[in-house]
């Protein structure tokens, strides 16, 4: 017997989400790179959601970095961008690209979130 859907309208099944655990290993080792590069803004891409940065900020980085800020984007799994900057350095402001288009429509799959950042003068 084969069955073939002509459409969704031929559907009549089910979907069911196969969950992965995460390799602890590799996040710990990431986070290891993270802190010994010491950069005072990091970019990031593939990043799940903010709680969940933020959780890896705090308990992997040792709040390392102030301030962490998540552009949600177009990509239809959840993974965004998202940048963290250290204690003197502030977010000025963050501009969304993820509605830019060309002739061949949405340019990117993911975000390509635009962020102006400064150094705060330090007090005398």
């Amino acid at each position: 017997m084969e069955i073939v859907a002509e459409g969704r309208g031929d559907w009549i099944g089910w979907v069911e989400l196969a969950k992965e655990a995460v390799d602890e290993t590799a996040t710990r080792m990431t986070a290891r790179v993270i802190h010994d590069i010491g950069a005072h803004m990091l970019g990031l891409v593939e990043v799940e959601d903010r709680p969940a940065l933020l959780r890896f900020n705090r308990d992997l980085l040792g709040g390392l970095y102030r301030h962490v800020m998540l552009v949600d984007g177009n990509d239809d799994r959840g993974i965004d961008v998202a940048i963290m900057t250290r204690n003197r350095f502030d977010i000025g402001s963050i501009r969304s690209n993820v509605d830019k288009t060309d002739s061949k429509g949405i340019i990117f799959s993911r975000d390509c979130a635009e962020y102006e950042a400064y150094a705060r003068r330090r007090a005398r």
